[in-house]
């Protein structure tokens, strides 16, 4: 096959690779989102969990603040 008109060797020497290398951009591009998203996704997480750790330490440590008080002034009086 031979490459005689301007309009073949314009869609094979310019058009068919510039194709190939945004198809190819976009490919890497769309890879590298993914795994950015991802990134966040999981710092997102990690911070929600670590936050609901704190709430329910706090929650759990009441009821010994409230214990340690009573015997305090179970000391006092005495």
């Amino acid at each position: 096959m031979a490459i005689k008109s301007l309009n073949q060797r314009l869609s094979i020497f310019l058009l068919l690779p510039l194709a190939t290398l945004l198809f190819l951009m976009g490919f890497v591009g769309f890879f590298y989102a993914i795994e950015v998203f991802l990134h966040q996704w999981r710092e997102a997480s990690v911070l929600k969990l670590q936050r609901a750790a704190h709430h329910i330490d706090m929650r759990l440590n009441q009821p010994i603040e409230v214990d340690k008080r009573v015997q305090q002034r179970q000391r006092a009086q005495r």
